[in-house]
């Protein structure tokens, strides 16, 4: 069965009681695209019994908006019954807010009053799915909207890595990245976890995290990391299976933490995506099939990292909203999200007009524009950038862009966007093994399991000096700087105590 993802929000609306009937709503096309991208071409109607995958995400109401998000709801459920659909067809997400359904062809072209076409890549001659214009539809009154890493070949600067205060380390860090190196040039050198702090590595597109090359790269046969599979996804230990991009993460996230428990999270599917001119296929990861995983857990790493990027005009700006809300809501549990800024600058990574082409728009005016990437372009989340050669290098790969289509907190740089990145680190010639080899590798997925890496080790030192007063099932409260619930205003010393009394 061919999966193709059509996202629709059943948003809450204020109406009186009752609620109107679907009977009262219209179709309307919501969003589409501006002619067929380049390369592909229309062919022959798409099989009537073909089966497809359609997703419909339901609004995330606030409290006071639960009422009516109720009846969205309801509405949604009616819509779909009136094409046959009853509740054993549907596939809730553990949140509740997400319903899947598989139909044929023909039940999806009368739900959305569109035609389904098949495109193939003039140039692949790969066949892609697609709608008449890409015309996603829904209940007008509910409907919000309807719709890896490269191992290089890299050379570090002239002269040597520095450290933070400007001291030498050893002389193998001016040719390759090690974890010994960043201990050294971050400040770690000799901190051992002592917590139960965690942290969390994602993979996406079929990237394998290989446990027998982590134990090489760490030189331990007892080292090990959870593994937690997600929609599918899997996660296979052969030799040659693990992927440069997710052996890159977890060697060097969960390198640092060590002895920390680390979890790596394979997460499989496809998420809805706005082909460019030289798309041949969707290589997005799907991030609302994550959360709507790990929001459902009651027990999530302090720390996550990720070292994924897509072009923000690729990512269905409503779908990129629902996203970064998700984000947010982890934030607000007390995880530190990671997420790389991408390895192509402003847009293609070169300054040569002849290659501007690449940075065209996919709006139909194919204006060159600098191309935010997504979900680094998220105001919930902390963006990493890579440097070379010392830890405020005056060259750093990946300059700041500016956040397009998701409005943003107020924040340095820019008005009524969010600018990035918010923090850099080391990121070229990291030394990492795939399929027993050692390899180096460069980009922004390199620093930004490091600067994970590192947060953890806060969260763990943070954990490590205050205590609590566990009960009732919970961990009670924390102990910190100020009064507390743990011990108020602390412990005595008697030498201040002293000064403070002679001195009044």
């Amino acid at each position: 069965m061919r999966s193709v993802w059509l996202v629709l929000v059943a948003a809450g609306l204020v109406y009186a009681s009752p609620a109107p009937s679907f009977r009262d709503c219209q179709i309307k096309i919501k969003d589409s695209l501006h002619g067929v991208p380049q390369g592909w071409v229309q062919q022959a109607p798409a099989p009537q019994d073909q089966l497809i995958q359609v997703k419909i995400a339901l609004a995330q109401p606030s409290v006071h908006e639960l009422e009516k998000h109720i009846g969205s709801v309801d509405i949604v459920r009616e819509w779909l019954a009136t094409h046959g659909l009853g509740e054993e067809h549907l596939h809730n997400s553990a949140a509740g807010d997400v319903v899947t359904i598989r139909v044929p062809v023909a039940i999806a072209e009368s739900m959305l009053d569109t035609e389904f076409h098949v495109y193939t890549h003039s140039t692949s001659g790969d066949n892609l799915r697609a709608a008449d214009d890409d015309v996603l539809c829904a209940p007008q009154a509910h409907a919000k909207h309807c719709p890896p890493l490269r191992q290089r070949t890299a050379t570090l600067e002239t002269g040597t890595v520095k450290g933070l205060a400007g001291q030498d380390v050893d002389a193998l860090c001016h040719s390759n990245i090690t974890l010994g190196c960043l201990q050294q040039l971050y400040s770690f050198v000799g901190y051992k976890p002592s917590t139960n702090t965690t942290i969390g590595v994602t993979g996406y597109l079929k990237e394998y995290a290989n446990l027998a090359d982590y134990q090489q790269f760490l030189g331990n046969d007892s080292a090990n990391f959870t593994v937690t599979l997600i929609n599918n996804g899997t996660n296979p230990q052969g030799q040659f299976t693990g992927g440069l991009e997710a052996n890159l993460d977890v060697q060097y996230a969960f390198g640092i933490t060590r002895p920390l428990k680390g979890t790596f999270y394979s997460t499989g599917g496809s998420p809805p995506f706005i082909l460019e001119f030289r798309d041949e296929q969707n290589d997005n990861e799907p991030y609302l099939d994550w959360l709507d995983y790990v929001l459902n857990q009651t027990i999530l790493p302090s720390v996550i990292s990720t070292s994924y990027t897509d072009k923000e005009q690729t990512v269905p700006a409503d779908y990129a909203k629902r996203v970064c809300q998700g984000f947010q809501t982890l934030g607000s549990r007390g995880v530190s999200l990671l997420f790389a800024s991408g390895d192509a600058g402003v847009g293609n990574g070169s300054d040569d007009p002849s290659v501007a082409t690449t940075c065209q728009s996919n709006n139909g005016t194919n204006a060159i524009v600098f191309q935010p990437d997504f979900p680094a372009s998220c105001p919930y989340v902390t963006t990493v950038c890579a440097t070379q050669k010392r830890h405020r290098s005056r060259r750093v790969l990946l300059r700041r862009r500016l956040l397009q289509c998701l409005p943003a907190p107020a924040v340095p740089g820019h008005a009524s966007g969010r600018a990035y990145p918010d923090v850099a680190a080391q990121g070229v010639l990291f030394d990492i093994v795939p399929g027993s080899n050692h390899v180096a590798v460069s980009g922004t997925s390199a620093s930004t399991p490091t600067v994970a890496g590192i947060v953890a080790l806060v969260n763990d030192a943070r954990a490590a000096a205050v205590g609590n007063n566990p009960g009732c099932g919970t961990k009670g409260f924390n102990a910190s700087e100020g009064w507390d619930p743990v011990t108020g205003l602390g412990t005595p010393d008697f030498e201040i105590f002293k000064t403070v009394a002679l001195n009044n």
